[in-house]
């Protein structure tokens, strides 16, 4: 990370600056920076410190790392060696997130989906910037710039699912910003379910939404008396201010993800009837 750069980091920290305080944040900008460039600068150095780092990994030792972080570091070594991005899990919170939990990563915030399965809605653009550990076109001056070297804990990102008191087939996910609101619909069928309890309302949107089919089929119907069969793998495209019902299977369980944004919608109140 540069030894001079780390001592100031450490020096604005040991004096009482907050994590969110410029000054802190300058002094990290200005490590990562270091770390990135050495790959140009000084790529022998930069072999030489992974190299030592991944035998103290071998011999056990983890400091600030979570042993589920391991295995991440040494995929990254095997599949892009040499490169300065292997130590990018020390500046980075590893999540691990369990069935139901939800994250939310704004503008600027450096980031690496790293493996499973996830439902992940992304805004209509091209902008990825990237600046290690990959064969594309690589541009650390813009990464560098746009970062807000945001020092916090991993539950700052999680989204706590609320239910809908009106829906009780669905589970909210609604982040701090209007660009993105996720609805998951679920339903279990058993031999004890009354005919209509596996008709699953969806509330009208001020807004256009996109729903995808996870598990499951069964009927989708409209206000316009349109119906359409759905299987797993359908999506649909639900028009602004639409009363949509879907008929569940009998036996058997249904998921979907419907997506919106609050942009286009006056109110979080209004939108959700």
């Amino acid at each position: 990370m540069g030894e001079t750069e780390t001592k100031k980091f450490e020096e604005i920290i040991k004096n009482g600056s907050s994590q969110e305080s410029k000054e802190a944040k300058e002094a990290l900008k200005e490590c990562f920076t270091k770390m990135l460039y050495s790959q140009i600068n000084s790529p022998t150095l930069v072999s030489e410190q992974l190299k030592s780092f991944y035998e103290r990994l071998k011999n056990g030792i983890r400091g600030a790392l979570i042993e589920e972080s391991i295995p991440v570091l040494e995929s990254m070594n095997k599949t892009f060696p040499g490169d300065v991005g292997c130590f990018s899990p020390l500046y980075l919170n590893h999540m691990i997130l369990e069935p139901g939990e939800c994250c939310f990563y704004a503008a600027e915030e450096l980031h690496a989906y790293l493996s499973g399965e996830c439902v992940e809605c992304v805004g209509n653009s091209n902008n990825t910037i990237r600046a290690a550990l990959t064969p594309k076109f690589i541009d650390r001056d813009a990464l560098i710039k746009v970062l807000n070297y945001r020092m916090t804990n991993p539950e700052f990102y999680l989204v706590p699912p609320q239910k809908l008191e009106l829906y009780p087939n669905i589970t909210e996910y609604a982040p701090d910003c209007k660009d993105f609101a996720l609805h998951e619909i679920k339903y279990s069928a058993t031999q004890q379910d009354l005919p209509d309890s596996k008709i699953i309302k969806l509330p009208p949107l001020q807004c256009g939404s996109i729903m995808v089919i996870i598990e499951g089929n069964g009927i989708y119907k409209s206000d316009e008396k349109i119906q359409k069969s759905f299987k797993r793998g359908d999506i649909f495209y639900i028009e602004p201010e639409k009363t949509i019902q879907i008929c569940a299977p009998t036996f058997g369980s249904l998921i979907a993800f419907r997506t919106f944004s609050h942009e286009t919608a006056p109110s979080l109140l209004r939108r959700i009837g």
